[in-house]
């Protein structure tokens, strides 16, 4: 089976810089594998990862994500992963069901809806489902601006899984959840 993140020789120098912020990394990722990507502040973590999502271009080198290369096919990559980034980015304005929504709508899983009652029966138990994994359940249909740090978090899981990608990437995993979450969370 091949693998599901596969990158060679990935090289990232930015515009103005004076060296390469990735430099030649190489490296794969079976499916179903955790895969930690550690180094010191300033060693091109997240540039990386901002690579493999295709929200930066590589300058050289590839990278193969569930089968489509970042560089050429960036809209196959994006329906087949999925991001947490490290600082939250829901809208505090609306309830967490309607941010999971949104993010739905926009991965054109299902066409917009302006209720949770006028959406597909398989988006609700999808909401459902991630919802009572992450202990979310009876605040799902809450304002988000309401929420504590670690029910953000659980969240931003649920809307980062709600298009069943194949690679998940997290920034900073445990940043605000509780070690019970972190633990319902390897288990989805």
């Amino acid at each position: 089976m091949p693998p599901i993140i596969e990158v060679s020789n990935l090289i990232k120098r930015y515009k103005h810089g004076t060296s390469n912020a990735v430099d030649g990394i190489s490296f794969s990722v079976g499916a179903g594998e955790f895969f930690a990507l550690l180094g010191p502040n300033g060693a091109g973590k997240t540039t990386t990862i901002s690579v493999l999502t295709t929200t930066l271009a590589p300058t050289s080198g590839s990278a193969i994500i569930a089968g489509f290369d970042v560089g050429t096919q960036a809209s196959e990559v994006r329906r087949n992963v999925g991001i947490i980034f490290q600082n939250p980015s829901l809208d505090l304005n609306l309830t967490a069901e309607e941010n999971v929504r949104f993010h739905a709508v926009l991965y054109g899983l299902y066409p917009f809806r302006p209720t949770y009652a006028t959406m597909p029966a398989t988006y609700k138990q999808q909401v459902m489902a991630l919802s009572a994994v992450l202990g979310l359940q009876e605040d799902i249909f809450k304002p988000v601006k309401r929420f504590s740090g670690g029910m953000k978090r659980k969240l931003e899981i649920i809307r980062s899984l709600i298009h069943n990608p194949k690679v998940l990437f997290w920034m900073n995993p445990p940043s605000g959840l509780t070690p019970q979450a972190v633990t319902a969370c390897g288990n989805t």
